[in-house]
């Protein structure tokens, strides 16, 4: 994932369906796990990436579930 720009949610959350994004750029991922918006981020907690961060993710359906970053 390049540039800075703020992810507040991703499409695609196929059941089963795992993604993990590699960041190059330095954006924040915004968590939503209380959310009543479209938004459909479920992370441990918001994320400020930096170059050669991890994130990754399960799709539930609906939504995508954290399942691990690493800050590098």
């Amino acid at each position: 994932v390049s540039g800075n720009t703020a992810i507040t949610g991703i499409t695609g959350a196929t059941a089963g369906r795992k993604i993990v994004l590699l960041f190059s750029g330095t954006p924040t991922v915004s968590d939503c796990t209380n959310c009543t918006s479209s938004v459909n981020l479920v992370l441990a907690s918001d994320l400020s990436a930096t170059a050669n961060d991890t994130l990754s993710l399960i799709g539930n359906g609906t939504s995508w579930i954290e399942t691990g970053r690493s800050a590098n």
